[in-house]
């Protein structure tokens, strides 16, 4: 709720996909429905690797890039 609340008063998705990505609990495991992502860490891993993907167009940490994809340099 909170990282709702914190986009809405202009906190960047970039700063919660850094921060939350990776983060590791159970669940944990092999994700087989998802084409760019192969494994969570946990729920909240799956999570914001879905929104580093849909929002941020990041591809950079996905397990398998998609075509034509150039990976930017930062």
């Amino acid at each position: 709720m909170s990282v709702l609340i914190d986009l809405q008063y202009g906190v960047l998705l970039e700063t919660y996909v850094h921060q939350f990505t990776f983060t590791r609990f159970e669940l944990q495991g092999v994700e087989e429905d998802h084409p760019h992502i192969k494994f969570a860490t946990s729920v909240v891993d799956y999570l914001f690797h879905i929104l580093r993907i849909e929002y941020l167009c990041r591809y950079d940490l996905v397990y398998i890039q998609p075509e034509g994809y150039i990976a930017r340099i930062i």
